[in-house]
């Protein structure tokens, strides 16, 4: 009978034990630090598929999309949408996408306004126009991830809004 452990015993336990724990480690890292920085990526690009949700009702519903408003130009981060009622703005800020209803007026009075927090996402609009007649919206969207000293767009994803009223269209 054999009584304790060999020096080899013990160095290959530890051998063992060290590759465990380097497993189990990197496992850890990536489980605390990636996955709420990415449950982040995942909560921005929900907010921007609830403005859409939003700006598409908006655009089903628009009479056209004007070119500029109260001496403000539409642009890659503002767009105008012609409503029966009223004009509505949507402008994509630094951390924050705010829709307003102005009057139809060229006044800049608003309406109501609402304000969707989207953190690092990245939106633009870009006007599709035929012979002077903007027919429909191109939203670009992404959302920033930072890993490290890298930083690259996830979630990358292009939408085209059609204008109900646009000539040419059938009715369903």
């Amino acid at each position: 009978m054999r009584r304790g452990t060999s020096l080899i015993e013990l160095v290959g336990l530890l051998a063992v034990l060290g590759v465990v724990t380097l497993l189990f480690g990197i496992t850890l890292r990536t489980t605390v630090g990636d996955v709420p920085r990415l449950q982040g990526v995942a909560q921005a690009s929900r907010v921007v598929s609830g403005m859409l949700e939003r700006l598409q009702g908006d655009i089903d519903a628009a009479k056209s999309l004007p070119e500029s408003h109260a001496g403000k130009a539409a642009g890659e981060k503002l767009l105008f949408i012609e409503l029966p009622e009223a004009i509505v703005s949507y402008e994509v800020a630094e951390d924050e996408i705010v829709r307003k209803e102005l009057r139809a007026e060229a006044s800049d009075a608003a309406g109501q306004s609402y304000t969707w927090p989207v953190g690092k996402a990245k939106v633009s609009f870009h006007r599709w126009e035929s012979s002077g007649f903007v027919y429909a919206v191109e939203v670009r969207r992404a959302v920033e991830y930072r890993k490290q000293d890298k930083t690259e767009d996830k979630l990358v994803n292009t939408q085209v809004f059609y204008l109900a009223s646009m000539p040419g269209r059938r009715e369903k």
